[in-house]
């Protein structure tokens, strides 16, 4: 891979807040050449919205309000 290319990952993650254990805060982390940033999104989403596997709301939660 030549030096010049920016190879980056973007992963979005629940964290539980410490106000209100039903919720959750998504964050965003940006990984670039093995450099970690993380960035809150400032939403939060009901704890049993977010499914860990895929990284997104679940599917059936399209109802739900995000904050």
């Amino acid at each position: 891979m030549s030096p010049h290319m920016n190879h980056y990952n973007l992963i979005f993650y629940a964290k539980k807040t410490k106000s209100n254990p039903e919720l959750s805060a998504i964050y965003l982390r940006i990984t670039d050449r093995g450099k970690r940033s993380e960035i809150s999104t400032g939403h939060t989403i009901p704890k049993a919205s977010w499914c860990s596997e895929s990284g997104k709301l679940k599917r059936q939660c399209s109802t739900i309000q995000i904050h």
